[in-house]
C-alpha cells in the first residue's frame, strides 16, 4: 500500500467489512439466488473491486472483478447460479476476508488460493458462456433505471486537511458519486506537492452543472463524453436503490474512538454531578434558605438532564443484533457444507440492540456456539431421517431486550446433550468425583472445563475441547451469564444474558463491615428484611423464606473473604439476586441507596480480584469496588 494512503486505512477496512457482510448475507440464503440477490452481489463485488484498486489491494481487486464478471453474465442472460458457481462465490468472499485480515502480508498458500479462485471463476464463466467471454475487459454495470444517453465524467478530489475538517473525505465523495451514477474506475495518484489525488470515472445522465452543484467544494469535474449504457436493473430495483440513497443521506460513519471519548467525558460529568450532590447535601444541613432550595432544584434537574444525555449517547453506540445474526448465517452454512449437513438458520431478532463494544467481544463466543450447534447438535441427514426428522436441521437465533439486558438464545433441533455420557466422561477425566450427582451446576461445570470434549475424535469443526471455556470466560468478563436447556433427541438451547452497555450503570450502594460496595442494580430482584429467627441452617447452607419457597442466604462479608461457613447474620437487609437459574439472598449491613456510577476497569493484574467487576468514584472522592455477584457465588 502507498504510504500516503495510510490515513485512509481505517475507512477502507470499515467499508470492506460492511461489503463483505453484505455479500455473506446474500450468499447465506442458499444456492438458489434470486435475480435481485445476483444483482446485489454484483454491486457489492463491483464496489469492493473499486475501493481495493484505490488502496492497491490488487489480489482482492482481481478476485472481486472475476466474481463480478461471472455474476454480470448470469444477470444479463437471466441464468441461475450453478452449485459450482455458488461454491466459488462462497470461497471467494472467505479468501477476500482472509486477505484483508492479513493486511497485505499474504502467505504463499493464501496467494495460491487467490490465484486458483480467480482461475476457477473464469473457467466457470467460460463453461456457461455460449462463446468465449473476455473477462478482462468486461463492460461495467449501470445502476440506472432506464435506457438513455449517458455521459462519462472525470471527477478528481485532493484529500487535504482542510477538506477533512469539513468531513469531506474520499469515502463521502465516492458515496455521492455512487448515488449519481456508475463509478467505472477509481485510482489514487500522488501530486507533485505529495498530496493524494483520487480520480474517478463516473458514468451518469446528470449534467456537468448539476454535478458541480451537488458535489462538495474542492471536487473537480471535467468535460464529459457521451456513451450508451445497457440497463441491468429493473424498475423495482431502481426504486429500492433510490430509497436506499435517501436513507443513506441521513447517515454518517463515526469512529468508535470518538464515541468512546464522548462517553469518557460523560463519565467525568457524572462524577462531577455526584460531587455537586454531596455539596448540596452539606448546604441543606448548614443553610435553610431559598438559595439552598434553588440549588437542590438545579441539582435534580441536572441529574435528569445527564440521564437523558447518557441514554442518547448510549443509543448512538447501540447497533441491531440482526447485523451479528447475519454473520452467523454464513458461518452456519460454511460449517454445514464442511460436514455434509443441511441446515436452515432462523433469525428472530425482535429489533433487539446491543452495544457496539459488546459486539466486538461477543461475536467469537456466538460463532463458537453456532459451529457447535452444527457440529455437535445437528445430526447427519441419514441420522435425522432414521429418527423421523426432516433431513434439514434447524438452528434458531433469538434475541430480545429486557431490564437493561439483552438475551440471546441459540437453539438447535438436533440430538440434544447426552448428559449420562457427559457425566461418565467427566468422572473418567477426574473433573468431578465418582459420587457427584447430576445437577445443572455440575453439567455447566463439566461443559466449561478447559480441554473437555464429549467427542471421541475431533473433526474440522470441533471436538478438541477448545472454546466453551473461552465462551464462559468472555461472558464472565462482560458481566453476563450462560445457561442451557436440553432434551435428548429434541435439541439444545444455550441462553446468554448480557448487560446492554458496560460504561455507566445504576448500582445499589451497600455497606458491609463498614466498607461501601456497589452491586449492579440489573442483578437485583428485590430487597428484603432479614429476621434471624426465620433463618434455617442446613449443613453449612443458610436458608431464608422467600414468598412460597426458601432460598439460600449468603453474607457479602463472608463471600468477599471466600468463607463458605456463613454465620447467621444479625437483623439487617438482603438483596435477592438472580444467579443462573436460582434466586439467592445476599445479606449486607445497610442499603445506602441507588446511584448512577461510572465503571472503571481494573486493568492491572496485581489489583484484579475474583468477584470484583471494577471500581467507581463517589461524589465525595471515595473510591468503591463494584461487586460481581456471579463470580463470588460460582
Amino acid at each position: 500500500m502507498v504510504d500516503d494512503l495510510r490515513e485512509f486505512e481505517a475507512d477502507f477496512y470499515a467499508e470492506c467489512d460492511e461489503l463483505i457482510g453484505n455479500i455473506k448475507r446474500e450468499l447465506a440464503n442458499g444456492e438458489t439466488l434470486s435475480k435481485a440477490s445476483i444483482n446485489n452481489l454484483l454491486r457489492f463485488y463491483h464496489t469492493l473491486k473499486g475501493i481495493s484498486a484505490m488502496m492497491s489491494f490488487h489480489l482482492v481487486e482481481n478476485v472481486s472483478h472475476s466474481a463480478e464478471s461471472y455474476l454480470k453474465f448470469l444477470y444479463e442472460n437471466q441464468l441461475n447460479v450453478s452449485k459450482k458457481g455458488y461454491n466459488l462465490l462462497f470461497e471467494a468472499v472467505k479468501i477476500i476476508e482472509e486477505n484483508l485480515e492479513a493486511k497485505g502480508n499474504v502467505s504463499e498458500d493464501l496467494n495460491k488460493r487467490l490465484e486458483d479462485i480467480i482461475s476457477n471463476l473464469k473457467n466457470e464463466l467460460e463453461h456457461i458462456s455460449p462463446k468465449k467471454v473476455d473477462t478482462k475487459d468486461s463492460p461495467e454495470v449501470s445502476t440506472s433505471t432506464s435506457n438513455s444517453e449517458f455521459k462519462t465524467y472525470t471527477v478528481s478530489f485532493v484529500s487535504t486537511p482542510e477538506a477533512r475538517e469539513k468531513n469531506i473525505t474520499v469515502n463521502s465523495v465516492r458515496e455521492i458519486l455512487f448515488k449519481l451514477g456508475q463509478i467505472i474506475s477509481a485510482s489514487p495518484t500522488i501530486t507533485p506537492d505529495k498530496q493524494v489525488k483520487f480520480v474517478f470515472e463516473l458514468n451518469t445522465h446528470e449534467t456537468a452543472e448539476k454535478l458541480k452543484e451537488i458535489l462538495p467544494e474542492g471536487v473537480d469535474v471535467d468535460t464529459p463524453t457521451s456513451v450508451k449504457t445497457t440497463v441491468l436493473e429493473e424498475k423495482e430495483e431502481g426504486k429500492q436503490q433510490s430509497k436506499a440513497a435517501k436513507l443513506g443521506a441521513g447517515v454518517i460513519r463515526v469512529e468508535l474512538d470518538k464515541i468512546e471519548e464522548l462517553i469518557s467525558q460523560l463519565g467525568d460529568l457524572v462524577i462531577s454531578r455526584s460531587q455537586l450532590d454531596e455539596i448540596t447535601k452539606e448546604f441543606e444541613k448548614q443553610y435553610d434558605s431559598t438559595l439552598t432550595v434553588k440549588l437542590v432544584e438545579v441539582n435534580q434537574k441536572m441529574e435528569r438532564q445527564l440521564r437523558i444525555f447518557r441514554e442518547n449517547i448510549m443509543r448512538i453506540r447501540m447497533i441491531p443484533i440482526s447485523s451479528v445474526f447475519d454473520r452467523m448465517q454464513f458461518v452456519a452454512q460454511d460449517a454445514a457444507q464442511t460436514l455434509g449437513k443441511t441446515i436452515k438458520l432462523v433469525k428472530e431478532d425482535n429489533n433487539a440492540e446491543i452495544d457496539k463494544m459488546l459486539v466486538e467481544r461477543i461475536t467469537d463466543p456466538l460463532l463458537h456456539l453456532v459451529r457447535n450447534a452444527v457440529g455437535h447438535g445437528i445430526e447427519s441427514p441419514a441420522e435425522r431421517k432414521k429418527a423421523g426428522k426432516s433431513e434439514t436441521g434447524t438452528i434458531t437465533l433469538r434475541a430480545f431486550n429486557a431490564n437493561d439486558k439483552i438475551y440471546i438464545h441459540i437453539t438447535d433441533d438436533g440430538a440434544g446433550i447426552d448428559t449420562d455420557k457427559l457425566i461418565e466422561k467427566a468422572k473418567v477425566k477426574g473433573i468431578i468425583s465418582k459420587t457427584e450427582q447430576e445437577t445443572k451446576q455440575t453439567l455447566l461445570k463439566i461443559m466449561f472445563t478447559p480441554g473437555f470434549s464429549s467427542r471421541e475424535k475431533a473433526d474440522k469443526i470441533g471436538g478438541r475441547g477448545v472454546g466453551m471455556d473461552i465462551v464462559k470466560k468472555t461472558l464472565d468478563e462482560l458481566g453476563g451469564t450462560i445457561d442451557f436447556e436440553s432434551q435428548k433427541g429434541l435439541g439444545t438451547t444455550f441462553i446468554l444474558t448480557l448487560p446492554l452497555t458496560l460504561s455507566i450503570m445504576d448500582a445499589i450502594l451497600v455497606k458491609s463491615n463498614e466498607q461501601v460496595y456497589a452491586i449492579p442494580q440489573s442483578k437485583a430482584v428485590e430487597v428484603i428484611m432479614i429476621d434471624p429467627t426465620d433463618i434455617k441452617k442446613h449443613g453449612k447452607t443458610l436458608l431464608i423464606p422467600y414468598h412460597d419457597t426458601a432460598i439460600r442466604l449468603f453474607t457479602l462479608a463472608a463471600l468477599l473473604k471466600g468463607d463458605k461457613n456463613h454465620a447467621i447474620p444479625k437483623k439487617g437487609v438482603a438483596i435477592v439476586i438472580q444467579n443462573q437459574n436460582d434466586l439467592v439472598a445476599i445479606g449486607v449491613d445497610k442499603i445506602i441507596g441507588v446511584k448512577e456510577i461510572v465503571v472503571r476497569a481494573l486493568t492491572d493484574d496485581l489489583v484484579k480480584l475474583p468477584g470484583i467487576k471494577g471500581a467507581a468514584e463517589l461524589g465525595n472522592g471515595i473510591p468503591i469496588l463494584i461487586i460481581s455477584i456471579d463470580e463470588l457465588l460460582n
